[in-house]
Order: C-alpha cells, then sequence, then structure tokens
C-alpha cells in the first residue's frame, strides 16, 4: 500500500491550546496517526513558541474508536502540571516541568 511505503504520520493539534494559571506556558495535545499507531503526546511551549517538553503519554490503535475516548479535556493542574483527561474523567495522562 502506497500509505504504508511512505511512513505516513497523520499530525495534528487536537483542540485549543491552553495557558497555564501563572501565564508562563502554553499546553497543547499533538496527535501523531500513522498507520500501526495513534501517539498523543502533550507539549509544553513558552509564550514566544519554543518548546520545552514534548512527551508520549498515550500510544493506541490507529482506529478513532480506540483513541477518542483519551480526548476529554486538557487543563493545568499547577504552574508546572499540566494533564490530558478522558472523556469519562476516569484517567489522567500528566506532565511536569522540572522548576
Amino acid at each position: 500500500m502506497q500509505i504504508e511505503e511512505l511512513e505516513y504520520v497523520n499530525e495534528w493539534t487536537w483542540k485549543k491550546d491552553v495557558k497555564s494559571p501563572n501565564k508562563k506556558y502554553i499546553a497543547k495535545v499533538i496527535c501523531h496517526h500513522n498507520v500501526e499507531s495513534m501517539n498523543i503526546f502533550l507539549s509544553i511551549l513558552q509564550p514566544e513558541g519554543t518548546q520545552v517538553l514534548l512527551e508520549k503519554v498515550i500510544s493506541e490503535q490507529p482506529d478513532e474508536f480506540a483513541y477518542a475516548e483519551h480526548l476529554g479535556e486538557l487543563t493545568w493542574v499547577s504552574d508546572f502540571e499540566v494533564a490530558l483527561i478522558n472523556k469519562t474523567g476516569t484517567e489522567k495522562f500528566s506532565v511536569t516541568l522540572e522548576h
């Protein structure tokens, strides 16, 4: 299949960016959808756009029914910790900046 030969990766940002409570950082969810998996990353950037952290938090089957349940809400837990909470509120994936 042509898509597999080209090592197809569809990358997009899910929903809107979220500012930290102290306004020093911006968090976003980046999705890498490829032939074999759907990888979900949390990215933290400085306001001018410099990425300070990128961490894969979920790897799921590349089927919307499998990964969509993870995409509930992106929220800051503190000035340095951001969490992705699933649609039902039962799972939380978070990353923390060293400070």
